[in-house]
């Protein structure tokens, strides 16, 4: 039996209201909201490569790392889509195949050092700290299943924060993701675009 799975609506940059969406033939299910962790997997340890990278549908998770400039030793914590941080390591370490996946799992620290131009841009955060701190507020005391609900609604909080920044419109989508990774929650972006995940 497959996990329940909900989409929600995190961008509304038309002035239409989306509903709960399954993706991939998967099915939204509102009567089992996501539960929180006591440990969150997204905070630190071993991401859990089998899971991500055994992901079949068209959703894209994420995940919670800490992304290094290795030319400048600048730092960022963020939610970066798993499969960018595939490529970037491969590109990285001229590695392939298994020899990626057995990285990624040896990684428990999740701190990945990039210098190769290529590979840092496809895994450089997009979206700012500040933008990341706003959405925190406005999520502020909400729980999972309010979170969701909240994204169908034109007035809510959340969704007008999403429309402030039409020059880059995911980057309130990216740093709900990054919020609720941060609470244990395995989630990214859905197949329809604007959308997140979260089982």
């Amino acid at each position: 039996m497959s996990s329940p799975r909900v989409c929600c609506s995190v961008l509304l940059v038309c002035a239409t209201a989306v509903a709960f969406s399954g993706c991939g033939g998967d099915e939204a299910d509102t009567a089992h909201p996501p539960q929180e962790t006591d440990e969150p997997a997204g905070r630190g340890g071993a991401l859990d490569v089998d899971r991500l990278a055994g992901n079949r549908s068209t959703h894209s998770p994420f995940v919670l790392v800490t992304v290094v400039n290795g030319q400048t030793d600048e730092s960022r914590t963020a939610a970066i889509d798993y499969a960018a941080l595939e490529l970037a390591v491969a590109q990285e370490r001229g590695i392939r195949g298994r020899a990626v996946a057995d990285h990624l799992r040896s990684a428990t620290s999740r701190r990945f050092v990039f210098k190769d131009p290529i590979a840092l841009q496809n895994v450089w955060p997009t979206y700012s700290d500040a933008e990341v701190n706003e959405a925190r507020t406005v999520l502020q005391g909400r729980t999972v299943e309010q979170i969701v609900q909240e994204q169908n609604r034109l007035d809510s909080d959340l969704n007008k924060l999403s429309q402030r920044n039409r020059e880059t419109p995911y980057a309130y989508l990216r740093s709900v993701i990054q919020i609720l990774l941060e609470r244990g929650i395995y989630c990214g972006a859905a197949c329809n675009p604007g959308l997140v995940f979260v089982e």
